[in-house]
């Protein structure tokens, strides 16, 4: 059957005359826009946000100011709660500027401010201003920093007592008080604390601990030093070595005394030499040149013939080598001894044995 040529044929007349007007895609582009609206909102909503905290956040500054560390040694007035108050709490005032020292005497006055302002107010309150607030937490760290430290436990029944294996020497002389005696069979160890522990007359120290026996005239020291010297290789603040030392010391005072010592060292290159070092009046002999030594034990000899010092040394104890010697004008009666010297991070146990000495006949 035939159809006109401007007819249309049955399945085309059941399509839609436009996609775009058609009900499916009119319906996805309002979701499609809904979408979108709900997306903008989200991030219009955290700009803001964002931007409130910022603003807030440069307000509190400028309010609070820079914040400057707290004077270590002042304490300020701190307020006391009503709830302290009831608890029988009272906060010790102190007048503004006042230096605490931490001394035997202030320990219980310190104690009674901490409880005081721990049992004030462990959380500023809303109405406390901000630099109140920051003052009262500053303040308590200054007291618990002012609180006296501990002192190291010492062991007092050995240096009480003299070296009692070797007579002569009397009790150890410790200047810094943090070194320590262990005496064994025949040996001595003088366990020098890590930091500077040494004689320098040129700035008037003299912290190296020592053991010594007075001594009159003409006579001969003899003393072994064992074991091997690590000083290690970082050096202490304001140095650009390390250095360890033990040996005899001859000592009339801080200003004119003779060192004669096994020494270790490092300066870029580990050194092991026998050090030679004598005072007078304060002013040090010109350092002679140093004489290499292997590790192992070593005995340092330091003989007084009158006005003549003579020092010398043994690897095996029995064929001595000498060193050198040197005119002197120390007084006649003198102390000599053993002493240990240490500039370096690490403690030093400088052992000794066969400690002798023997008064010219």
């Amino acid at each position: 059957m035939g159809r006109s040529p401007t007819g249309k044929p049955q399945l085309l007349t059941q399509l839609p005359g436009s996609l775009f007007t058609s009900p499916g895609f009119i319906m996805g582009l309002i979701a499609v826009e809904f979408l979108y609206g709900l997306l903008l909102f989200a991030v219009m909503s955290t700009n803001k946000r964002h931007r409130s905290e910022d603003q807030a956040a440069s307000e509190l500054y400028a309010s609070a100011g820079p914040v400057e560390p707290p004077l270590p040694a002042v304490v300020k007035p701190e307020p006391v709660s009503t709830a302290a108050a009831k608890e029988g709490v009272t906060a010790t005032s102190t007048p503004e500027n006042e230096k605490v020292t931490p001394e035997a005497a202030t320990a219980p006055k310190l104690a009674s401010q901490t409880v005081a302002q721990t049992e004030a107010s462990k959380e500023p309150s809303q109405n406390t201003p901000l630099n109140e607030a920051r003052e009262t937490l500053d303040d308590k760290k200054v007291v618990a920093r002012a609180s006296p430290e501990p002192t190291p436990t010492k062991l007092e029944a050995v240096e009480k007592k003299p070296l009692s294996i070797y007579p002569p020497l009397g009790l150890l002389i410790d200047p810094l008080q943090d070194s320590v005696v262990k005496q064994g069979d025949n040996t001595v160890t003088i366990q020098v604390a890590a930091g500077p522990h040494i004689f320098d007359a040129t700035r008037d120290i003299a912290d190296a601990p020592r053991a010594l026996a007075d001594v009159e005239g003409d006579f001969t020291a003899e003393v072994k030093i064992l074991g091997d010297l690590q000083p290690g290789t970082v050096p202490l603040k304001g140095l650009f070595f390390t250095f360890q030392g033990a040996g005899l010391l001859l000592w009339q005072d801080k200003d004119n005394y003779v060192r004669f010592e096994r020494a270790s060292a490092y300066t870029g290159e580990r050194l092991q030499w026998l050090y030679l070092e004598s005072c007078k009046d304060g002013k040090l002999s010109k350092p002679k040149k140093p004489m290499n030594v292997r590790d192992g034990a070593v005995t340092l000899r330091l003989e007084r013939r009158g006005n003549t010092i003579n020092y010398s040394y043994s690897l095996d104890g029995k064929t001595f080598l000498k060193v050198d010697h040197t005119a002197t004008s120390l007084a006649r009666k003198l102390s000599v001894g053993i002493s240990a010297n240490n500039a370096s991070p690490r403690a030093f146990p400088a052992r000794f044995a066969d400690f002798v000495l023997t008064p010219a006949s």
